[in-house]
Formats: C-alpha cells, structure tokens, sequence
C-alpha cells in the first residue's frame, strides 16, 4: 500500500491526517514533503509483526486493544498509525514522536476494509483466492514453492490468514511490483464468502473440494457447497474457475466462466496417475506420481506419505498453467515442497523414542480420513499410536462424524493404540477394532500420560484433532 495523501484520503474521506512531533500535534497538507514520497509500506495488525517503515492498523478485539501497543510499535519503528482513539497518544512518550503519521477514522476494523478495497482496485496482476473443505493451506503453499522454483514475484497470503482481517493485510501488502498474489479464503458462517470476494475480486478461484468442514454454520452439507461456490460471485468470461473435478456436485454446477478441472480421473484436464507412497534414499517417505497437465507429462516426487497431497498438487498446478508457469517450474516447486506447521508434520519424539505427525491444526471428516489411511500405510518398526480429539463444529451430523472414527481405523488397520480426547471423539470408542487397546482422555492434558505410557520404543504417532481441542499443546509436550 502506498503512503500517499492521495489515497489517504480517497480511501478514508473521513479520516484526519496529522504529523505527531515531540512537543505538538500538527494537521498534515498534500505540500507535506513526507506525504509526497509515495512509498509502499508494509502494513501490520499484530504489534509484535512491526518492522521499522511499518504501518500499524490499531484493531479493537473482544479482549485486545491495539491502542494499548501505540508505544511498543513506535519504539520498533513504525512510521505510521491508524487508530480510531486520539487520547491514546496522550500516554506516549514525547521523545517517541518523530514526526510519524498519524490517521485518525471513526472505526479501524471499517477503516482496514475500505483500505484494502481501494488498494485492490489499482492492482493489475493476477488475484488468485483458494478455498474449501480441505487443503486450502497446503496448495496455497505449493503455489508459493513454485513461483519461487519460477522466479516469480509475488504475494502470498501467510500462515493461515483466511479471514477478513487476515484477507485485508494481505491485500495491503501486495507490492505493484509482483506478477500475482494468493490469498486462502476461508469461512465458517454463511454470507462470509460474498463479503471476502468482493473486497478480494479474484481473477482465478480455486475450491479445492467440498466436505463436511463448518457445517453448523454454513447450513449443512448443501449451504457448504453454496457458499463456496460464491467465490465465483464476481467473475467474468476472462475469470477462471478450478474446481475438483472428481466431485460430482462440482462438475454439476452451472458456471457462467471457464472452467478447468483437477483430479485424479481421466476427464481432468490435470491428473495425477500410478500413485505410490515409498520410503526414499533417506529413509523418509516419498509420494510419487505421474502429473499430466495440458498435454505435458512427468514424475513427481512430494515430501511426505499424506495421500491428500497429490490432489493438493494438482490444485497449485492447474493455478500455474493459467499464470503461465514453465512445466519444469512446476514440477520443482512441488517437489522442493517440505509441508506446513501441523498439517501431517514429522517431528523427532523426545529421547529418540519415535516420530510423531501433527495434525493437529483443524479436523473434519475428510481430513480426518485422509490422515488415518496415510498413517495407517505408514512404515513402523513398533507400534502405531493415534491420538484422536473431537471433530467441532460439524452441526447435527457431529456425533455422526466423530463415531465414524472407528471405523475409518477399521478400515485401515495396523493401528495398535487409540487414545480418544473429547467427549465427541469418545463415541468412537465402540466402532474400534475389537482388539485395538483403546483410551479416554477429557482434555489434551489428560491425554499427555495416556501418550507416555503408550510410547514404546520406534512409536510412530499420528495426533489429528479440531483447534478447539488444543492438541497442539500435546504435541508441544512430546517432540524434540
């Protein structure tokens, strides 16, 4: 975003720019020689995220006030704040004041989104958005490894911004010198998709699939697929949409722009074939495929044994044939992918007694399937522990879904231990395999004994559960 008058105040025609010096407050012209340098800013929401040159955007939360963090950001060296609460500069130290500009608005949450929307209508490169039940995060990162593999400038949403807020800083910090940019857009109530993409307007969309994810507040299976359908709400006949094409519900739906399909059936434009999870040179496991993609073909090789990936990789390869990506590009962006932050990530156990994969960042029937077959296939030389927590916000069907655990585990086999954390995932309990030793835990502090006692030596541990459940402090407690 540039910090210019200009936009300042066609953006915010509300807002009152001022200049901050250490002994007054000024009001702030379009001759100020410090507005007329037009520079692109970073833009931050999180005080701790400041960099010098930084704009800061002081949010009110339900518990947190960014206002309360004027000071922190000024002394990391921000140059700029947007706040909504002039007294706050009151408890300022007058030898932080150096001149730094100062917008004030009625509302910063509203002020972050009028931002974000008049930035987005001067960018002109290509917009991606990615959304669905299911991997959204990892083929956004896929997309991320090939543009670097291409030499690609670009924007890329981070970690899991996929809200609002999260949409807005993305857009913010989109850079005129970028060839595209990529945001995650995630949902988890109705109406949420429309209000996102129309602040985003997307040139490319991509749902990577429909599941069961957010049901209680998106209506059910059927207004999940209505939802997530509304990231095409604003596109035109050059707009291109990227659907999986193995879902039915997907293919059948009417489009009023392109369409390319991903899967792994042949009426694909981009497939994956002879899919097989390996052990390589190094003893880690490979997940290698034949990718065809518009008349190309080639072998690949994904970090990891998540089955679920191949489709992901797909997804981020159909995106790169529309942004005109070298194929070769392509295949070595996605194999000098090494995963993300607790999606089916390997850690070290402590004291070398094993490996454990946290999977812990959200769970919903399909993720929960795809991490189970892919740790059921999974090579051990002791035994097999799965901890499972509670599948959350999967409406009427939620007890549905969590029983199903079971029997998923089932399926599988070559699990020797199950140690259940919830009271939804406790309903499980009766679908287990008959022999499978099976424990309760209420919560993740009680499952950390439960795990203590069942790791042996060469333990190859899967833990997959909803945020809520916080089993991410479990895994914190057991790695390396």
């Amino acid at each position: 975003m540039r910090l210019s008058s200009a936009f300042f105040t066609t953006a915010l025609p509300q807002g009152e720019l001022l200049v901050k010096h250490a002994a007054s407050t000024a009001a702030v012209g379009d001759s100020t020689t410090w507005l007329q340098k037009d520079e692109e800013v970073f833009v931050a929401f999180d005080s701790r995220e400041i960099q010098p040159g930084n704009l800061f955007i002081a949010l009110k939360g339900n518990t947190v006030d960014g206002h309360s963090f004027i000071e922190s950001v000024l002394r990391a060296g921000a140059v700029a704040l947007l706040i909504s609460d002039k007294a706050a500069l009151d408890a300022v130290p007058a030898d932080l004041w150096q001149g730094q500009l100062i917008i004030v608005v009625p509302d910063t949450l509203q002020a972050f989104v009028a931002l974000a929307i008049a930035w987005r209508s001067q960018l002109t490169m290509p917009i991606v958005a990615i959304t669905g039940s299911v991997g959204k995060t990892t083929t956004k990162e896929m997309m991320r490894a090939i543009f670097t593999a291409a030499g690609v400038e670009c924007t890329v949403s981070l970690k899991n911004q996929n809200t609002t807020i999260g949409l807005c800083s993305t857009i913010l910090n989109i850079k005129t010198s970028h060839k595209v940019a990529v945001c995650e857009v995630g949902i988890s109530l109705q109406g949420e998709m429309i209000s996102r993409v129309a602040i985003l307007r997307p040139t490319i969309g991509v749902i990577t699939n429909i599941g069961h994810m957010h049901g209680a507040g998106l209506g059910g299976f059927s207004g999940i697929l209505f939802e997530k359908l509304q990231i095409f709400k604003f596109f035109e006949t050059n707009n291109v949409g990227i659907i999986n094409g193995d879902q039915a519900l997907l293919t059948d739906a009417y489009y009023s722009h392109p369409i390319a399909k991903f899967g792994f059936k042949t009426k694909n434009q981009v497939q994956a074939r002879k899919i097989m999870v390996r052990a390589g040179t190094d003893g880690l496991l490979k997940t290698s495929f034949t990718l065809k993609w518009y008349g190309n073909r080639a072998d690949v090789k994904l970090s990891g044994g998540h089955h679920g990936y191949v489709a992901n990789a797909l997804a981020a390869s159909t995106v790169a044939y529309f942004l005109n990506i070298p194929f070769t590009a392509v295949i070595a962006g996605l194999e000098q992918y090494q995963g993300f932050a607790d999606r089916f990530q390997l850690h070290a156990l402590k004291a070398g007694t094993g490996q454990l994969i946290s999977d812990c960042y959200n769970a919903g029937p399909e993720s929960m399937r795809g991490a189970i077959e892919a740790f059921g296939k999974m090579p051990a030389v002791g035994k097999k522990v799965a901890v499972i927590g509670d599948m959350l916000e999967l409406g009427e069907k939620e007890i549905f879904w969590n029983r199903q655990v079971g029997r998923m585990i089932a399926k599988v086999g070559g699990i020797d231990e199950v140690i259940l954390v919830g009271s939804l995932a406790a309903s499980a309990k009766n679908t287990l395999p008959f022999r499978t030793k099976v424990a309760l835990a209420a919560t993740w502090k009680e499952a950390v004994p439960l795990l203590e006692q069942a790791i042996g030596k060469h333990a190859l541990v899967l833990v997959k559960g909803s945020r809520g459940v916080a089993l991410k402090n479990l895994v914190e407690a057991f790695v390396a």
